[in-house]
């Protein structure tokens, strides 16, 4: 079994056509039947599509179309996520900049079944899907648009930032990301407005969560392409620094996903040891990588979430089974060669007692 290429989802934009007639009408037609969805106005999703996407590819399609419909000039996590930088929650708006400050305000999204009754369009859609679990109505609802100001430099106020802005002399920072950045839907063909990766970062991790900060700066440090020096000015209060510089030092480009850096943060919470990451064993039967190694104690730490075992990116062709087969023989691996090989997921992360005891039991505490 090979890996094929994911295709990236694609949106419909109703359009006028040479003949003088509009796409509109036949888009509206297939959304009464329960075959699309309206993003934003003229902007639809295929519905199946949409319903059977997980939470942080519905995002990404929400930022498609707020792109097809608008062309804001996206900030904060929209554009971490453009970049492809991993996030350990799937962000509840999509963030763009406003250069009005009355209108710096959450926008909610528009109904997606447009004229039709949301419950009729569930109707009609488990209708055209009777081997389907019942259309839920919470996945009938996009993210909301939160329109925030410009960063502000520490050595400027926000008052004078508006004047700024207000006769000209402001340029908000902008770079121009290619239709496809995002990693499973196709956006616009003139592509997606953003602010620097660089200014996006420091704007973003000083607002968040320790854990949230790490799982970001492990993937900006692994990239090593990202300038932050330049923008550490946007710095505004010691609250900010000190959350941006603690989440600096702690952040190891090693990490190879949002769930080993979550798992890092979990282990600095319980005073676990710091270990090696990815680390390589060499036994008879081969050499291998692990996620976590602790020499003196002789304990190797996994975390697996559910895309290691589904995602082609990750199985490489392999079925399920051959993968579950495959990390049995490397256990015993690890196993014959005297260390102890400890396993959790994210469940297991958001109870600490749980890793706790682990760890415990393995001596690590």
């Amino acid at each position: 079994m090979h890996s094929t290429p994911e295709a990236r989802i694609e949106l419909l934009r109703a359009e006028r056509q040479p003949d003088g007639s509009h796409t509109s009408e036949r888009l509206v037609e297939l959304l009464r039947r329960g075959q699309l969805l309206r993003l934003r106005r003229g902007i639809y999703v295929p519905a199946q599509q949409w319903v059977e996407a997980p939470p942080w590819t519905r995002y990404e399609i929400t930022i498609a179309g707020v792109a097809m419909s608008r062309a804001p000039l996206f900030c904060r996590e929209t554009t971490l996520t453009l970049y492809g930088l991993p996030l350990l929650k799937t962000p509840r708006a999509v963030y763009a900049r406003t250069s009005d400050p009355g209108s710096a305000k959450q926008l909610p999204p528009p109904g997606m079944t447009g004229k039709v009754p949301p419950q009729q369009f569930r109707r009609r859609y488990d209708a055209a899907h009777p081997d389907e679990a019942p259309l839920k109505p919470a996945r009938l609802s996009s993210f909301p648009v939160k329109l925030v100001e410009a960063a502000c430099p520490a050595n400027t106020s926000r008052s004078e930032l508006r004047g700024r802005i207000r006769d000209g002399t402001f340029r908000f920072p902008e770079v121009r990301l290619g239709a496809g950045s995002l990693h499973h839907v196709m956006g616009p063909s003139t592509g997606y407005r953003s602010e620097p990766l660089g200014l996006a970062v420091i704007d973003t991790v000083s607002r968040m969560s320790f854990a949230e900060a790490v799982v970001v700066l492990d993937a900006v440090k692994a990239r090593n392409d990202v300038d932050v020096d330049s923008w550490l000015p946007y710095l505004r209060s010691q609250r900010q620094r000190a959350r941006w510089y603690r989440a600096w030092e702690f952040a190891d480009g090693r990490a190879e996903s949002a769930l080993e850096s979550e798992s890092r943060v979990v282990m600095d919470r319980l005073n676990c040891p710091a270990p090696t990451l990815q680390k390589v064993i060499r036994t008879p039967t081969g050499d291998f990588r692990t996620d976590f190694c602790w020499e003196r104690e002789r304990v190797v730490g996994e975390v697996d979430g559910k895309v290691k075992y589904f995602n082609q990116q990750y199985v490489n062709g392999m079925e399920p089974a051959e993968l579950h087969y495959r990390e049995k023989q490397r256990r015993e691996a690890l196993e014959g060669q005297g260390w102890r090989v400890l396993r959790w997921g994210k469940d297991a992360l958001r109870d600490p007692r749980v890793l706790n005891a682990r760890f415990r039991r393995a001596g690590l505490l």
